[in-house]
């Protein structure tokens, strides 16, 4: 299977990116949050650069952000903050393959990590003294984790490190 991300598609995606870029640096002269990296930006950027086929880009009804080469179901995550994230997963999460996208906005890299857990994996973790994140789906609540810590604790290296920079000129883009 390949990606259904084209030509096109990445080049809108990265004057995307660099607009967004524009706006986060604009709204920190007015407050402290910016905006949350782009789901469009940051899934369609890990299906183009693992080979999946994004589900966002036909709106389809499939659940999940992606489909892997042999039909797995993949859950994309992502953070424009490398050293840290509170990521949250909705009540009725299921997935076969969790990836996780860490942007380091400073230099343009997107670190793209395999989690190595399915969901009856991942549902298993602990949230809280109490609490496993099957736990708190089943209560109907959106369990929140950091994905940065997991990384850490299991001294995961990225699948693939995403240069924007160099995707970028080759649309003549300067980011």
């Amino acid at each position: 299977m390949t990606t259904n991300v084209t030509t096109q598609d990445l080049k809108l995606i990265i004057e995307s990116y660099k607009a967004w870029r524009f706006l986060n640096a604009t709204l920190s002269h007015f407050a402290s949050r910016t905006v949350n990296f782009p789901e469009a930006i940051s899934e369609s950027l890990c299906c183009y650069s693992l080979g999946y086929r994004w589900h966002n880009k036909f709106n389809t009804s499939l659940s999940g952000d992606g489909t892997g080469p042999n039909g797995e179901l993949i859950e994309i995550k992502a953070t424009s903050n490398f050293n840290t994230d509170l990521t949250s997963f909705s009540p009725d999460t299921k997935f076969d393959i969790l990836i996780f996208a860490r942007l380091d906005i400073n230099t343009n890299q997107l670190y793209i990590y395999n989690m190595g857990m399915n969901f009856t994996q991942f549902q298993t973790i602990q949230v809280n003294r109490t609490q496993t994140i099957l736990d708190q789906q089943l209560q109907g609540k959106r369990p929140r984790l950091s994905l940065v810590s997991k990384i850490n604790e299991r001294h995961l290296q990225p699948v693939i490190v995403l240069d924007l920079n160099q995707l970028a000129l080759k649309f003549g883009i300067q980011l």
